[in-house]
C-alpha cells in the first residue's frame, strides 16, 4: 500500500445510509490517491436516506441509480465515462470531464437523457424545505408580496465558482408543467459570464429557439433574452401551464430584450428591446375575453355572442411591445374576430409593474364607430377595469404600417414557415400567385382615375382594412 510495485487492486462493497456501493479497479499510488481507474456503481430505494451521512437535508426523490468508470488524479483532472444515472423518473447519461487544476474548477460534459423531469425534481427538493420550514429549523415564509416580479438577490457569486462547457440532448424535458421534446441545450460559463446557446426544442407541437446570457462579471448583472417561437398550440401551452383551457389556436412569437440589475426586478425596470406575439385563426371562449377585457364589471357584454356558440371566433391577433427603459409601449394591438375588432394601446410600467391601456372594441359592420372602450390599470398582479370615455384615435392608420420582425413571420432564417392560416398570413410572392402577364400595348392609353364618392369611400372602409392586415406579415 505504502511502496506499490505495481497499481493497487481495489475491489469493495460499502452499504450506508441505506446505498449500496461498489467500487472495483487499481490505484496506481494508493498514498498519493494518483491513478485512479475505478468503476463505480451506486444505488438505493430512497435518496432522502443519505440526509444523516451528508449532515443536511436531502429531499425525498425515491429511488436512484449511478454508474461510471472514473479515472485520472484529483488535484489535476478526473474523468467519468459511460456515465448513467436515474432519480425521480429523469436520467441523465454521458461523459464529464472535471479539470481541478488553475484559478477555479471546470467541467466539461456530453450528455443525453430520455427524460429530465423538473417539476419532479424540485418539487420534491420544495416540499423537504417547508418541511423544514415548518420544524422550525428554517427561515420564516416570507410574506405574500403585491408585486410579481421578486426582488430577491440573484445568485450570481455562484458563477464565479466554476466554469462550465456542457451539452444536453434530452428526448423529453418537463418544466413548470410544459413538455418539451428533442431539446438541444448549450452551456458556456466563463468567469462568471454564462452563456446558454443553443436552446431548441418542440413545444406543443411548436418549436422554440433562443438563447440566455447572464453576464455576472461586472456590478449589476447584465441579462440578454433572444427567443422565436414558432406555430405553438396555445390551447395545449397553456393548459400546461395551467393557467387556461379557453383559447384555440397557433401563435408566433420574437422575444428580443436586454436588462440588468442584482434582481429579477431590477432587471424588468431596466429592460429595453421588443416582444412580439402573433395569434392565428383560433378561437377563444366569449367568458375567456369578457373576462380578459372586461374584468369583473363585464363591460364587453353588449358586443360579444353570448349563448350563441360560447365562442367567438378569431381570425388573428397581434401585440406589440417595444421596451425602452423598463416601460413598454404598445406599438400595436388588435384583435380579429367574427364579429368584431378590438384595437387597443398603451403601455406596461415594468419598473412599477402597473398598467394603462385602453381596450376600444368596434363592430366588424360598422368598424369606424366604437363601443364602449375600457380602461386597463391597476398592476400585473391586480388588473382594474372601468369604461372610458374616449375612443383609440387613429389606431386603424398606425396599424397598417406596422413593421414585423422577419424571424416571426418565416423570413431572414427566422421561423421555418409563417402562420398560414387567416389574414394575418404573409402573402404569397406575386411571381408565385399566377404567370407573367404580358407588358401592355404602347399604343392603349391608361384610363384616367376616376374618384370615388364619399360614401363608396365610407363603405370601403371596412374592406380597406381587411386588405390591409392580410399583408400585415408581408410589410
Amino acid at each position: 500500500l505504502l511502496r506499490p510495485s505495481g497499481p493497487w487492486p481495489v475491489d469493495a462493497t460499502l452499504e450506508a445510509g441505506g446505498a449500496k456501493v461498489r467500487v472495483k479497479g487499481t490505484i496506481a499510488e494508493p498514498a498519493k490517491g494518483k491513478g485512479i481507474d475505478l468503476s463505480l456503481a451506486a444505488e438505493g430505494d430512497q435518496l432522502g436516506d443519505l440526509s444523516a451521512l451528508a449532515g443536511a437535508e436531502i429531499p425525498p426523490l425515491g429511488a436512484y441509480s449511478l454508474s461510471a468508470r472514473v479515472a485520472g488524479d484529483p488535484a489535476s483532472r478526473i474523468t467519468l465515462s459511460g456515465l448513467k444515472s436515474a432519480l425521480a423518473g429523469s436520467d441523465l447519461n454521458g461523459d464529464v470531464v472535471l479539470r481541478l487544476a488553475g484559478k477555479r474548477p471546470a467541467i466539461e460534459a456530453k450528455l443525453n437523457a430520455r427524460k429530465i423531469d423538473l417539476d419532479l425534481l424540485g418539487g420534491a427538493a420544495g416540499a423537504a424545505g417547508q418541511g423544514d420550514a415548518a420544524a422550525g429549523s428554517g427561515p420564516a415564509p416570507a410574506a405574500e408580496s403585491d408585486r410579481l416580479f421578486p426582488d430577491d438577490p440573484l445568485p450570481l457569486d455562484a458563477l464565479q465558482a466554476a466554469d462550465a462547457a456542457v451539452t444536453l440532448e434530452a428526448a423529453t424535458v418537463v418544466a413548470s408543467g410544459v413538455t418539451m421534446e428533442r431539446a438541444l441545450i448549450g452551456v458556456s460559463l466563463k468567469e462568471g459570464n454564462l452563456v446558454v446557446s443553443p436552446l431548441r426544442a418542440a413545444v406543443a407541437d411548436g418549436s422554440i429557439d433562443g438563447g440566455v446570457q447572464l453576464d455576472a462579471r461586472g456590478k449589476a448583472a447584465q441579462l440578454g433574452l433572444k427567443a422565436l417561437a414558432d406555430k405553438v398550440d396555445l390551447e395545449r401551452l397553456l393548459a400546461e401551464l395551467k393557467i387556461t383551457q379557453d383559447v384555440e389556436g397557433k401563435a408566433n412569437a420574437d422575444i428580443d430584450v436586454r436588462g440588468s440589475g442584482q434582481s429579477v426586478r431590477a432587471i424588468m425596470a431596466s429592460l429595453n428591446g421588443r416582444a412580439v406575439l402573433l395569434m392565428g385563426q383560433g378561437r377563444m371562449k366569449d367568458t375567456f375575453m369578457n373576462s380578459m377585457l372586461g374584468g369583473p364589471a363585464n363591460l364587453l357584454n353588449q358586443i360579444l355572442d353570448k349563448g350563441r356558440k360560447g365562442y367567438t371566433v378569431i381570425e388573428c391577433g397581434i401585440a406589440d411591445f417595444a421596451i425602452k427603459n423598463g416601460v413598454a409601449n404598445a406599438s400595436a394591438l388588435y384583435l380579429d374576430a367574427d364579429t368584431m375588432g378590438i384595437l387597443g394601446s398603451g403601455s406596461i410600467d415594468l419598473r412599477n409593474e402597473t398598467l394603462n391601456l385602453v381596450v376600444d372594441p368596434r363592430r366588424m359592420k360598422n368598424f369606424e364607430q366604437p363601443q364602449i372602450p375600457v380602461r386597463i390599470g391597476g398592476t400585473l398582479k391586480n388588473p382594474t377595469y372601468k369604461a372610458e370615455g374616449r375612443a383609440v384615435a387613429g389606431q386603424v392608420t398606425r396599424m397598417l404600417g406596422i413593421q414585423l420582425p422577419p424571424g416571426l413571420t418565416g423570413q431572414s432564417g427566422g421561423a421555418a414557415t409563417p402562420l398560414i392560416e387567416g389574414p394575418c398570413a404573409p402573402p404569397v410572392p406575386a411571381a408565385s400567385q399566377q404567370p407573367a402577364q404580358p407588358a401592355a400595348s404602347p399604343t392603349a392609353p391608361a384610363a384616367p382615375a376616376v374618384p370615388a364618392a364619399p360614401q363608396e369611400q365610407l363603405k370601403g372602409l371596412e374592406q380597406e382594412l381587411q386588405k390591409g392586415l392580410k399583408g400585415l406579415l408581408g410589410q
